[in-house]
């Protein structure tokens, strides 16, 4: 959702995928017991912090990445002739 408000040039888009984005890392809807996305530090013990965070770093980059790059790539394709 984020990799969207990033690239996309449709206001619509961007008006809808900024407050999916921001349910998305606070945990809406999460399947596990206890407080999920950013906040779910608090129910991890002080000696995980460190790779708990890295740990939400990485799920936050890599789909964000993932997301401008295939983005991009379907965007020139449409732009092709023919």
């Amino acid at each position: 959702m984020l990799g969207i408000s990033i690239v996309s040039r449709k206001a619509n888009e961007r008006e809808i995928s900024v407050p999916a984005a921001i349910s998305a890392y606070l945990g809406v809807t999460a399947n596990g017991i206890g407080v999920g996305g950013l906040p779910g530090i608090l129910s991890i013990k002080p000696q995980f912090w460190l790779i708990y965070s890295l740990a939400i770093l990485v799920s936050a980059v890599i789909p964000l990445l993932l997301t401008i790059m295939v983005y991009k790539y379907k965007a020139e394709r449409s732009e092709l002739p023919g």
